[in-house]
């Protein structure tokens, strides 16, 4: 019979709702603003607003999905191709932090290289750091800061 894992923590993060009002604001604006060129499908007025919505898209469908269980972290970036497998035998800590840096409160969305490994994050400022026994370090953006810190309490890495 398989064993059922008893630590599981499972995560699915989007963008801030402000941030959409914000795009859209900025969209709205851009269409008004080219109205009359667009109305005639000008070339250049349309060229000027299609990254815009390409941008707002991206937002609107990106989500970072955090899966830990008792073998490993695992980790999506949809759409940005991103799926990642952590075996818990590869990881020599496990740590959720509060980003206090207000530089990295106002960039630390997306996906970023910081000084000391990547940063994978949609919103807030919790963080998953996870440091792998080759040096390497991966930060998980949360939400459930509260949960995860139960979860990776539980867990048993190999050291």
């Amino acid at each position: 019979m398989k064993t059922q894992n008893k630590n599981v923590f499972n995560e699915t993060q989007k963008f801030h709702p402000l941030i959409f009002v914000i795009l859209f604001v900025v969209n709205l604006a851009l269409v008004l603003y080219l109205y009359d060129r667009l109305i005639v499908l000008d070339k250049e007025a349309i060229v000027s607003i299609v990254p815009s919505i390409l941008v707002t898209l991206l937002f609107l469908l990106a989500k970072l999905t955090t899966r830990i269980t008792d073998e490993g972290i695992a980790f999506k970036y949809f759409p940005f191709f991103i799926n990642k497998k952590i075996n818990l035998s590869d990881v020599s800590a496990l740590e959720v932090r509060k980003n206090s840096n207000v530089k990295q409160l106002i960039t630390g969305y997306g996906i970023r290289l910081t000084e000391d490994g990547w940063l994978y994050n949609t919103r807030g400022n919790d963080f998953l750091e996870i440091k792998l026994n080759n040096g390497k370090t991966i930060k998980l953006g949360t939400q459930k800061a509260g949960e995860l810190e139960k979860v990776i309490d539980n867990l048993t890495l190999d050291k």
